[in-house]
């Protein structure tokens, strides 16, 4: 309520709505190139791109490698958000017919029906539309020119579209253009929440200053420069910074108290909120589209029919992209199936699921990264978990529709956040056993929720294992068998429940292990990995500025005395158990130089490389705290400028 009442967000948004009507009088041209990739938000469903409603597939014309679509008889187009203004639009189509003269196509916009003749080559055909009634910027076009079905071909083809443009009739000032209603609703909405939710975590209003400004300059641009793409995004804006904000007060509700002080609570809330905007919102823009999403979404349609009755496929395997036979687990499935069924179990709604609960998922990694550092300190936590959040690896996976494997990443972290605290408590003091019994819950979780991911888990767990027997000092080393049990009982109860229907699939994967991976092969994941690829690879998963900063951190922990604030904490046993995982992360990265596939596995070093980062930035901080505080914004960037161009790639 405090910040409600605050003279700043008020003229922020005063700002904010002249900004927005000054944008919309930038005029320009807006051209979609038909049989492009992108040109699917503007032509149809875009939950099942590059296929269209509407339209036919994509082709291109060999002799100038000219790309197009045949429209059907009937073929939408629509331009959201470019603000009420006379346009002109330019077609650039061919009429071409096997045995018929180029037919004369009908145009209808709002209702009114324009007619152009189109020719055999492929010609600019314009028309101009006069100013809309009412408030909506958005132009909703519909070819309707007469279908014929070619021989041997079952399409209905209208003619051969290249490209459609749309530009002001009037570039002169003084013919205004009317912001769309909708879009100004919706960003005003969206940069609310965005003031709110950093003020909270902050408190200061300067520092909200910095950190909404930004957001505003950045939706300005793109509405002068880009506005079909922001205009199109805008009304999923304001739902996900929505879900944010609700994240954030679920943080400030229902986190532990006694895990951080009231300040760190507050921070944490803006980092998970943060998180899950970023992850979340990539996902439903509009341009964003994958073939292993509509993967996922089937198999949850398989799991709700086998619930309902209507199917026996409970235990279904699958191969990896290089042919191997694998058991692929169902406990993401089986979990998100009640939502599936309430939401109407269809693929629309099951892909939008799939993507709200993975960035849930992963947003709420941050807590469990927060919770696995807190024995370095405060500060430490706080900054693992801002990394984390910007941290580039499960962008890789969100961008690839791989769900199941960011849902087992998820359970993994918790399972050694649990870990960590079983530890570093004696058996009999308060909470060891919840500790012990959230370890065996969470690993349980990871080995039935993704095949490769249990694969690595076990290895991290036998590499902490190892270590600590080799280095704890005696009064520490019996503490790992409690830990040991309860990996074992996980591991048997998962084979019992899953892994028992695919004895022959496994056994050939324990080959293919021994065997150095030579019984599996295919082109594009060949063995034989050069060690400059592998490099590269892991450069792009974990980030040019992690990565350096984590080497860091190393030599901070382990080399310079002072590195972290003086604590009474005891970090024996929580330095062990870092430096265990870390090493398993290296050998799990490193089976990458014989099997190219098994790199996304690194994916499991970004928790520990950001607790090893953090430590990095607490002891930059110490010396210069912009100097930290420009490291983790260059982490942010980085991410956030790869992620944008995953999104806006549109195929993956």
């Amino acid at each position: 309520m405090h910040a409600l009442g605050s003279r700043w967000l008020w003229l922020y948004l005063l700002f904010a709505l002249l900004g927005i009507a000054l944008a919309y009088q930038v005029k320009r041209p807006y051209q979609v190139n038909i049989g492009e990739i992108g040109d699917c938000p503007y032509l149809g469903d875009t939950n099942r791109c590059p296929i269209v409603d509407g339209w036919n597939d994509r082709e291109t014309d060999k002799s100038n490698n000219r790309n197009y679509r045949w429209s059907s008889g009937a073929s939408p187009f629509h331009l959201p958000g470019i603000g009420n203004q006379p346009l002109t639009v330019t077609l650039r189509l061919s009429g071409a017919r096997p045995d018929q003269p180029p037919p004369q196509v009908k145009v209808e916009v709002e209702g009114r029906d324009y007619f152009v003749q189109s020719v055999a080559a492929f010609k600019d055909l314009s028309l101009t539309l006069p100013r809309q009634a009412g408030l909506s910027g958005d132009l909703n076009l519909f070819l309707y020119p007469p279908a014929f079905n070619p021989p041997n071909d079952a399409r209905k083809l209208g003619v051969r579209v290249d490209w459609i443009e749309v530009q002001p009739a009037d570039y002169d000032l003084t013919s205004l253009v009317i912001p769309d209603l909708i879009v100004t609703i919706s960003i005003l909405s969206a940069l609310l929440i965005i003031w709110l939710l950093t003020y909270r975590a902050f408190g200061n209003t300067k520092i909200v200053a910095v950190i909404a400004l930004p957001c505003l300059i950045l939706c300005l641009t793109a509405l002068a420069f880009d506005r079909p793409a922001i205009s199109g995004f805008a009304p999923s804006l304001a739902m996900v910074m929505l879900w944010s904000l609700a994240l954030a007060v679920s943080v400030l509700l229902f986190f532990p108290r006694r895990w951080a002080d009231e300040r760190a609570v507050g921070l944490l809330a803006g980092i998970a909120a943060f998180a899950f905007a970023l992850r979340f919102g990539g996902m439903v823009y509009p341009q964003f589209a994958s073939i292993d999403l509509n993967f996922h979404a089937q198999r949850l349609e398989q799991m709700l029919h086998f619930f309902q009755g209507q199917g026996d496929n409970f235990y279904f395997a699958s191969k990896l992209p290089n042919g191997t036979p694998v058991p692929y687990p169902s406990a993401y499935y089986v979990l998100l199936t009640p939502f599936s069924w309430l939401l109407g179990g269809d693929n629309g709604s099951d892909q939008l699921l799939l993507r709200f609960a993975s960035a849930l998922l992963d947003a709420t990694v941050v807590l469990a990264v927060y919770r696995f550092a807190l024995r370095f300190g405060r500060d430490v936590a706080l900054y693992a978990a801002a990394l984390y959040a910007v941290g580039p690896a499960v962008f890789e996976l969100l961008s690839a529709g791989v769900h199941t494997n960011i849902f087992a990443q998820a359970m993994f972290v918790a399972a050694m956040a649990c870990a960590m605290e079983t530890l570093t408590l004696a058996r009999d003091e308060a909470g060891y056993r919840r500790w012990l019994a959230g370890f065996f819950l969470f690993m349980l979780l990871t080995l039935l929720g993704h095949y490769g991911t249990a694969l690595a888990a076990i290895a991290v767990i036998c590499v902490v294992g190892l270590v600590w027997l080799l280095f704890a000092p005696p009064s520490l080393r019996g503490r790992i068998w409690p830990l040991a049990g309860a990996t074992i009982g996980a591991t048997l109860l998962a084979f019992l429940l899953y892994y028992v229907h695919y004895l022959d699939q496994i056994s050939q994967q324990v080959q293919n292990i021994l065997s150095g991976g030579k019984l599996y092969h295919s082109a594009q994941f060949s063995h034989g990995f050069k060690l400059p690829d592998l490099l590269a690879d892991v450069l792009r998963w974990q980030g040019w500025v992690i990565l350096p900063l984590a080497l860091l951190g190393v030599i901070c922990l382990l080399r310079v005395r002072g590195a972290l604030p003086d604590t009474n904490e005891d970090y024996s046993a929580a330095k062990l158990l870092l430096i265990g995982w870390s090493l398993a992360g290296v050998l799990l990265t490193a089976t990458a130089l014989s099997d190219r596939f098994t790199v996304r596995y690194n994916m499991m070093l970004m928790p520990l490389l950001c607790v090893w980062a953090a430590i990095a930035l607490v002891w930059l901080a110490q010396r210069s705290r912009p100097l930290a505080g420009a490291a983790l914004g260059l982490a942010a960037l980085y991410t956030v400028i790869s992620w944008s161009v995953a999104v806006l790639n549109y195929y993956h």
